[in-house]
């Protein structure tokens, strides 16, 4: 619960009356005393009624080990590089401003904090926000507030658990439960979006990124179970579109690497792609009995975007 006291105030508000929630005891309530409880995991439910749960906690598992096996590594290290990046391009404009003194340790940020708040919408168990934290500790003279939320209570579970030290939230991302402005940095990996949401909690010089797949992702496994479907190859033009539609483009850069993967995680790998959920159950155990060791590509696109009126 220690992360609570960390998050600077108004930045948690009520997904009831969108007044502003604060740490009472185990609970955050607002003015109005709608009270969302702190979980003994340590994470917080905003939803006002339970979804139907989409995905299952085994999808979240498989994907948890996945990512320990290292396969998403390239990506969340070229995320890490952008936001570093970004950190120090900051730095050095408020240096040039006079606003901050060129000593070491300062924090960047048009509103002069010592902190950087990022956001995963859309996180699922957390380990892409976790990787992502990781590799920035330490390297960018700041101090981070990380924040993950998901709609599915399984995933978010999960989250809190292998990593107590961020801010964990059931919430829909239509209706985020986070106030104007409150994050620097906000991601969006290979999940859907909100754009209008995400835009609203943006700062005013915040990056939002957007990972979505390129065109020869996991392609042996699309061609292996779609071979007789539209589903065989796979455009991502119109999701670009859409992106440019809401924020400015300010870059797109592709991440693509072959991996062999280790007969441990082949299991995983397919339980968690919703390329093989459609698969039947025969279908996939062929498929891992004659792929013990496969070569799989990993390719993303990462789109970078600001608000549009900030130049």
């Amino acid at each position: 619960m220690l992360i609570f006291h960390t998050i600077p105030a108004g930045t948690v508000i009520c997904s009831v009356c969108s007044g502003t929630l604060e740490l009472q005891d185990n609970s955050l309530i607002c003015k109005s005393r709608h009270c969302f409880d702190i979980a003994k995991q340590g994470y917080v439910n905003f939803l006002l009624q339970a979804p139907k749960e989409k995905y299952d906690k085994r999808l979240f598992q498989s994907r948890a080990r996945v990512s320990q096996a290292g396969v998403f590594r390239g990506l969340t290290d070229r995320l890490g590089e952008i936001v570093r990046n970004e950190l120090e391009r900051q730095r050095g404009e408020l240096v040039q401003q006079k606003v901050v003194p060129p000593s070491l340790g300062q924090s960047p940020g048009e509103r002069q904090h010592t902190t950087v708040a990022i956001l995963d919408a859309g996180c699922g168990e957390g380990s892409h926000l976790s990787a992502l934290v990781r590799h920035l500790a330490g390297t960018s003279g700041c101090k981070l507030v990380a924040a993950g939320i998901d709609i599915s209570k399984a995933g978010i579970q999960l989250a809190a658990k292998a990593n107590p030290g961020m801010l964990w939230g059931v919430a829909d991302l239509a209706k985020c439960p986070f106030a104007n402005g409150s994050f620097d940095i906000i991601l969006n990996i290979l999940s859907p979006a909100n754009y209008s949401e995400f835009h609203r909690m943006l700062a005013d010089d915040g990056l939002v990124m957007k990972v979505i797949p390129g065109t020869e992702y996991l392609q042996e496994i699309r061609r292996a179970l779609h071979s007789e479907t539209g589903r065989r190859t796979y455009s991502n033009d119109r999701t670009i579109e859409l992106f440019r539609r809401h924020f400015e483009l300010v870059d797109m850069q592709q991440v693509k690497y072959e991996l062999l993967i280790e007969q441990k995680d082949w299991a995983d790998l397919l339980q968690m792609t919703p390329l093989a959920w459609q698969a039947g159950e025969e279908q996939l155990r062929l498929m891992q009995a004659m792929n013990k060791q496969p070569v799989i590509t990993f390719d993303f696109v990462i789109l970078i975007g600001r608000k549009r009126y900030k130049r």
